[in-house]
């Protein structure tokens, strides 16, 4: 269960980025994302990791 909702929010967020979302769309969908998960500690991890790779890919134009 945890993999496939990395793979959804990756999925997600990539899909974001390929649409040309702001950084401040990105942002506010992963502080949702949190929010959605709060019951479910061990998916926040998962947020924060899918986050770093976010921000580390965003000034190179790199899939996440």
């Amino acid at each position: 269960m945890k993999n496939k909702k990395m793979i959804e929010l990756n999925s997600i967020i990539q899909n974001c980025l390929n649409r040309g979302c702001t950084s401040e769309e990105i942002q506010d969908f992963i502080d949702r994302a949190r929010l959605y998960n709060i019951e479910q500690p061990e998916m926040i991890p998962i947020i924060d990791d899918l986050e770093v790779r976010y921000i580390a890919s965003l000034g190179e134009g790199k899939e996440v």
